[in-house]
């Protein structure tokens, strides 16, 4: 079963602010696994609207987590985030305690907690690149939407993260619905620390793109500076994927074949 906010063809509609609507999906379609996704990710928009970032992020999650517990409904893989931790240590284990900056880490952090305390597991997402239906929404279209322009790319030197391929955390997503015994909690990132700088120069050079176009600047993890849009931002959510890479039967691919596979993949409206 596929949910959609409007129910689009193949899917059924579910409002994730209405406790009712997402009981009733649950309830008609009765699927064997559950894999939640959605969320309000943008952290911008949680900073000016944390009563929507907690009902979708957290109150929707809580619901899901305890219908599907009610309706014996399992496994439930929740969709979390590297932003729950603080980024003062990088190369976070999946033991390592939370402590979220913004209030988008915290509401996933909060809905973790809920998962697990009903039988759940936890896929922590780094930094995924991808190609987005409208060519503008993932990490590496904004670099190359950018670029192709002409315009000058501000990229964070003081940001490390671990990105991962869309596609290795689909494939991981559905092998933890079976993995046994259960894993609660999985970190999911590439097998690379870099930078926002390092990773906008290795998209540059992979589609031939002017490199100086790359600009460098600093994010703030103190305050939540204009620079951050107004966001406190981690500086170092770098995850530690040693359990990933022993688990999962295809371990995420090297941020050099990640871009390449990008570059390759690119769709005609990218083109």
């Amino acid at each position: 079963m596929l949910t959609s906010r409007k129910g689009e063809p193949g899917t059924v509609a579910v409002d994730l602010t209405n406790a009712d609507s997402i009981e009733r999906a649950l309830g008609t379609v009765f699927p064997d696994a559950v894999i939640h996704a959605a969320a309000v990710r943008d952290l911008a928009l949680c900073e000016r609207e944390p009563a929507l970032a907690r009902a979708v992020n957290f109150g929707a999650t809580d619901c899901i987590a305890s219908v599907c517990h009610a309706f014996g409904i399992h496994p439930l893989v929740f969709v979390s985030t590297d932003q729950v931790f603080d980024g003062v240590a990088g190369n976070y284990a999946e033991s390592a305690p939370t402590n979220p900056l913004n209030v988008y880490g915290e509401t996933k952090a909060r809905a973790e907690e809920v998962v697990l305390k009903n039988g759940g597991r936890v896929a922590r997402v780094a930094l995924t690149l991808g190609h987005s239906k409208d060519g503008n929404r993932s990490p590496n279209e904004h670099v190359v939407n950018l670029l192709r322009a002409r315009q000058p790319c501000m990229l964070y030197t003081n940001e490390f993260r671990t990105p991962i391929h869309v596609d290795d955390v689909a494939s991981a997503l559905v092998e933890l619905l079976s993995l046994e015994p259960p894993v609660p909690i999985l970190h999911l990132g590439g097998p690379d620390r870099v930078n926002r700088m390092e990773l906008g120069l290795g998209i540059a050079r992979a589609y031939k793109l002017d490199q100086s176009l790359c600009t460098p600047t600093t994010s703030s993890t103190a305050t939540a500076s204009a620079n951050s849009g107004g966001v406190r931002r981690a500086a170092d959510t770098s995850l530690d994927t040693t359990l990933a890479r022993a688990t999962l039967k295809v371990p995420p691919m090297p941020i050099s074949e990640c871009v390449d596979t990008l570059r390759r993949t690119q769709p005609s409206h990218a083109l």
